[in-house]
């Protein structure tokens, strides 16, 4: 996210223009009220600032999660042929992201009340108003999930959201959101509630979010839900440790390489399937490695899918420094080829051309010499910033093409491969298992 230019920062839609940028703003289109863009002249490091203002427990959130870099891919978009960031309504991705900084407030706080009773020497303490808020912060991320409401969500989900809405289905469901956002101003007023035997019961709105509060945590303690997260974590460690071990095999035995960063994209018409996305891939590596101008010693790849650019890879070519130096060029001749794979309509993005244009701070990228322990350092920095986003928030389309494929397949045999890399490493044995 680090650049010393100042591309432009838009936003397409005026559903909702959050403030911060509105105090930038250079220049409102009079047009159509539902197509309004506001433009902004910001550095990157604004854009980011000015998000984390918006969303600062996501982008603060555990690093396994990475919901950091996901905000900026959900609610961003960078225009390469106009060279400006767009900052872009989605009510879905704002609706994800509170009920993960929810379901992540319950758990680093260790809450299973959202309300207490006050002391009896409170001040506050009244006849009417007999408990008090135990973290105002939760209060503020229960009222915003309250409001937004609790239904799944058609695009998008993760472990988190999913326990936020099955503990509203068990406790909630039967009552309109807006009733229960206004009672967040008189939490201590009771009110009646149908008894799972169907007879009227009063309670409090006190004790109805105490009782939400703690089913969340008592989801986030079950099996599944720690067993999804670990998973996640495992596999990116594991992603990390391989495409390192790569970079370190490569300059075990090249004193010098060329690194080459780029995205392999498709057009905005293109709507590949999983299974062409993949066949696209291993037919554009078959076409690298025969180039006989490119000697390529490795690769390291990741697929992704985003809302708006569909499926897409971000790649490391690893280059002989013998016989290259023009690391641009090189990355011009391999996303060239990607475009003959795909079609002219195919994309890729040159982010060996934004170094050398001054878009990074630090550039890991390009000539790389193996006693080069800080440039080392910043290309591995990077590696491991592509590995750990592992699709913590799912988009739905993918589990539809998951699905397809596997119904193609033998179930028990069935993996879909979103990371891979040239360097083989051998299967560690497990000698206590039987037979061996």
């Amino acid at each position: 996210m680090n650049n010393n230019q100042k591309p432009v920062l838009s936003n397409e839609y005026l559903t909702h223009v959050p403030e911060p940028f509105l105090k930038k703003q250079t220049e409102i289109n009079e047009t159509d009220p539902s197509d309004q863009s506001v433009q902004m002249t910001v550095t990157a490091e604004e854009q980011f600032l000015l998000l984390n203002s918006m969303y600062d427990g996501c982008l603060n959130a555990a690093d396994d999660q990475h919901t950091g870099s996901l905000v900026l891919d959900y609610l961003t978009e960078y225009n390469e042929e106009f060279d400006h960031y767009v900052i872009r309504s989605n009510p879905e991705a704002e609706k994800i992201f509170v009920r993960i900084e929810l379901v992540n407030r319950i758990i680093e706080k260790q809450h299973v009340q959202a309300y207490q009773e006050l002391h009896a020497n409170n001040p506050l303490k009244k006849p009417y108003n007999k408990s008090g808020m135990v973290d105002k912060q939760l209060i503020h991320l229960l009222k915003k999930v309250i409001e937004q409401g609790c239904k799944p969500l058609e695009k998008y989900d993760c472990e988190h959201s999913k326990i936020v809405v099955q503990a509203f289905n068990e406790l909630l469901n039967q009552f309109d959101r807006r009733d229960l956002h206004s009672f967040f101003n008189i939490p201590n007023e009771p009110f009646a509630v149908n008894s799972p035997a169907g007879a009227k019961v009063f309670i409090s709105f006190t004790q109805l979010m105490n009782q939400f509060v703690e089913r969340i945590y008592q989801l986030t303690q079950e099996q599944e839900f720690k067993y999804q997260q670990k998973k996640r974590i495992d596999r990116s460690r594991y992603q990390q440790k391989v495409a390192t071990e790569c970079v370190d095999a490569i300059l075990a035995k090249h004193s010098r390489i060329v690194v080459v960063r780029i995205d392999f994209r498709y057009g905005k018409t293109q709507d590949p399937s999983l299974s062409q996305v993949k066949e696209d891939l291993i037919t554009c590596l078959r076409y690298i490695k025969r180039t006989k101008s490119l000697h390529v010693l490795g690769y390291t790849w990741k697929l992704e899918f985003a809302e708006h650019t569909g499926y897409h890879y971000h790649c490391f070519f690893y280059l002989d420094g013998r016989e290259h130096s023009q690391d641009i060029k090189l990355a011009q001749q391999i996303g060239e080829i990607w475009k003959k794979v795909v079609g002219s309509e195919g994309a890729y993005h040159n982010c060996n051309l934004d170094a050398h244009n001054g878009k990074y701070l630090e550039i890991g990228i390009g000539t790389v010499q193996r006693n080069d322990l800080d440039k080392y350092r910043i290309l591995i920095e990077v590696i491991r910033y592509i590995t750990k986003r592992d699709q913590f928030i799912v988009h739905k389309r993918i589990l539809e093409d998951e699905q397809k494929e596997r119904e193609l397949t033998d179930k028990k045999a069935y993996f879909v491969r979103v990371f891979g890399t040239s360097f083989k490493i051998k299967p560690t044995v497990n000698t206590k298992q039987k037979g061996a």
